[in-house]
């Protein structure tokens, strides 16, 4: 699983998502499927789980949300695509960010992703992974703790958010 930060004010429009993306949404679960490109083997299909972990007001993004993705096929930057597919990109993903702010003028939202904010690095961060060990015949399962950058975004989110209301 991995977790990141993304801008999800798209998320409930997304049932008319953009030509060749499915969006499944059952409460704080939803599930992406597509198409991805894959070098040298043409289109290949792409499935993701999401949780929605939370979810808060952002003066920058509309709504920064902390989600918990599940790759169920393993495409080259999967993630990242399909977040931004729905038009909610990972925070500071200066690859893909432009294909969601297209996928938000698509979707007709209301909220328009300002621009990327380059040089604060990639939401994004794998929380562990599990696999037979070639030898033992062990299953492994490998576990990370959350990089604090995590916590700092989103500590700084509440903050604004607090000082916003009062």
């Amino acid at each position: 699983a991995a977790a990141a930060a993304a801008a999800a004010a798209a998320a409930d429009a997304a049932d008319a998502l953009v030509e060749n993306v499915s969006f499944q949404r059952d409460g704080n679960d939803f599930v992406i499927e597509s198409s991805v490109l894959v070098e040298g083997r043409g289109t290949l299909p792409a499935k993701t789980g999401v949780t929605i972990v939370s979810s808060l007001p952002h003066a920058h993004w509309g709504t920064l949300s902390h989600l918990e993705l599940r790759p169920e096929t393993g495409r080259t930057h999967q993630l990242r695509v399909h977040c931004a597919d729905i038009g909610c990109p990972i925070v500071g993903d200066d690859l893909y960010w432009d294909k969601a702010v297209e996928a938000r003028r698509r979707l007709d939202t209301k909220q328009d992703l300002p621009p990327v904010r380059r040089g604060g690095g990639l939401y994004l961060q794998s929380m562990g992974a599990s696999f037979v060990h070639p030898v033992s015949g062990n299953k492994m399962d490998i576990e990370v703790p959350v990089a604090n950058k995590f916590g700092r975004l989103l500590d700084k989110a509440r903050i604004a958010n607090e000082y916003d209301r009062s």
